[in-house]
C-alpha cells in the first residue's frame, strides 16, 4: 500500500501521537485523514454541528462544522513478531522497542473479544479494536507482556511458559548462553555476557565464543548469578572471573568444565595469574624457550 507524502506523514504521527489519536483542529487535513479511513488504516468518530455567523449587516449563516477524531486501525503482528514477542516473554527480558510495544498493544487489541468474559467491555457490541489498542499502550510493559503470555496461551497459540523450579530473583542484564540441544531445549551453558537488551547481548556472546548464533540465551535473575563477575576469552578457551563461595576471594575457572585455575584475594589478581599460568602451561606444551604472554582476546 503505497502512501503519498501527507499521508505517510500523518499516519507517522497517529504512530508517535498518545493513544494513536489524533483530532481536528491539530493541522492534519480532513481530505488526507479520509483518504486513510478508505485504506482501512485508521477509524475516524464524526460530531457535526451548525457553526452559526453573524454578518456586518445583520444577517446571520449557518455551515456545517466537522470535528473528528482519528485512530489508529491496529494491525496483527505477523507470525514472525509474534515469535518475537514470545522470545521476549520467555527470556523475561522486560523491554520493548516502541514498535515492539505497538505490536503487543495490537495483538491485544484483537485478542481481548475472544477470551473477555461477559459483561467485559470487550465484549461489549460497540467495542473497536483502535480504542482497545489506544488502552493498551498506557499500560507498563509488564502488564503487556504478562496480558499478551496470558492470550497466546488463552487461544491455544502457545503453552505457558513453565514456572522456575526455585526463585531467581530480580532481574539482571546478565545472560547465561547455553548450547542448543537437538529438541531445541538449553544444554551446557558456554558462558555469561551482559547486555540491556537481547540484540546487545547476542553481539557480545558472538564475540565471547567467536561464533555467530547457534546458541540459546537466558536473562538470569539476582539469585543465580553465584557471585559472578565476568566472562572473558582467552587462547580460544572461555574462562570465569568470580567470587568464591565461601567468600574469601577470588577465582578463575574454566567454563567448559569447571576446573578452577587460580585463587587470589583480588579479582584483578586471579584474573591476570590465570593467564600467566596459561601462558606457562602453553609453553611447556610447546616446548618453548621464550613463552608468549596469552592475554585476554
Amino acid at each position: 500500500m503505497k502512501l503519498s507524502k501527507a499521508q505517510a506523514e500523518t499516519h507517522a504521527a497517529l504512530l508517535r501521537a498518545p493513544g494513536g489519536a489524533v483530532t481536528s483542529g491539530g493541522g492534519i487535513q480532513r481530505r488526507t485523514i479520509d483518504a486513510l479511513e478508505r485504506m482501512g488504516l485508521v477509524e475516524v468518530t464524526r460530531q457535526v454541528w451548525l457553526k452559526t455567523r453573524h454578518h456586518r449587516d445583520g444577517t446571520t449563516s449557518q455551515r456545517e462544522q466537522v470535528d473528528w477524531t482519528a485512530r489508529l486501525t491496529p494491525r496483527l503482528p505477523s507470525p514472525e513478531q509474534l515469535e518475537e514477542l514470545d522470545l521476549i516473554i520467555a527470556n523475561r527480558e522486560g523491554i520493548l522497542r516502541p514498535g515492539q510495544r505497538r505490536q503487543a498493544a495490537a495483538y491485544i487489541a484483537h485478542m481481548m473479544p475472544l477470551t473477555a468474559l461477559k459483561g467485559s467491555p470487550a465484549r461489549k457490541p460497540g467495542y473497536r479494536p483502535a480504542d482497545g489498542y489506544a488502552e493498551a499502550m498506557k499500560w507498563p510493559v509488564s502488564k503487556l507482556l504478562d496480558t499478551v503470555m496470558m492470550l497466546r496461551h488463552m487461544t491455544g497459540q502457545t503453552d505457558m511458559p513453565a514456572q522456575p523450579v526455585k526463585p531467581t530473583g530480580e532481574m539482571t542484564d546478565v545472560w547465561a548462553i547455553t548450547a542448543k540441544n537437538d529438541d531445541g531445549s538449553a544444554g551446557k551453558e558456554l558462558g555469561r555476557v551482559r547486555g540491556d537488551s537481547q540484540v546487545i547481548a547476542a553481539l557480545a556472546a558472538n564475540g565471547l565464543l567467536n561464533v555467530r548464533g547457534g546458541y540459546l540465551m537466558r536473562r538470569l535473575g539476582t539469585l543465580e548469578l553465584d557471585g559472578w563477575i565476568s566472562d572473558f576469552r582467552a587462547s580460544g578457551m572461555v574462562l570465569r572471573l568470580a567470587e568464591c563461595a565461601d567468600g574469601t576471594g577470588f577465582q578463575v575457572s574454566l567454563v567448559s568444565t569447571g576446573e578452577i585455575l587460580t585463587v587470589r584475594t583480588t579479582p584483578d589478581e586471579a584474573r591476570r595469574d590465570a593467564l600467566t599460568d596459561l601462558t606457562t602451561l602453553f609453553a611447556t606444551l610447546a616446548d618453548s624457550p621464550e613463552p608468549e604472554l596469552i592475554r585476554a582476546d
